[in-house]
């Protein structure tokens, strides 16, 4: 398991729908987003809004399903450019995803390849660079 640091390092987290999700940084694995579908020609994502002016190491999702699996987006500016991240790595219901002391903006969350739903963020944190 993984020791979170004392503050998230997240602004907020918010759907594509504008729906805001601040509870899954509040280090309580009893609060989360529960399942996040969309209509018809939609995907639902999630954003994951990073606090400015620091360069972060790796961000932890963990999920309320131990088989979750979902695509990660890392940006950086105004306007943003992606970044690389990876590799992406998954434990029961926790996953790993490398930043690479980055500048990061934002991360979007998205359903994995072929799937309509996003699965529930139960809690979530980034590491920043000391």
């Amino acid at each position: 398991w993984f020791c979170p640091p004392n503050r998230s390092f997240l602004l907020g987290v918010r759907s594509s729908a504008g729906n805001r999700f601040d509870s899954v940084c509040d280090r309580d694995l009893r609060t989360g987003t529960g399942e996040l579908l969309a209509g018809p020609g939609a995907v639902p994502m999630l954003r994951l809004e990073f606090e400015p002016g620091r360069r972060y190491r790796s961000l932890v999702v963990v999920t309320a399903d131990d088989k979750a699996r979902f695509e990660v987006e890392a940006f950086s500016g105004a306007p943003a450019h992606r970044l690389s991240v990876g590799p992406v790595r998954h434990a029961r219901d926790v996953t790993l995803i490398p930043l690479h002391d980055e500048m990061v903006s934002f991360v979007s969350l998205t359903p994995a390849s072929g799937e309509r739903r996003l699965p529930s963020i139960s809690e979530t944190w980034a590491y920043a660079v000391p």
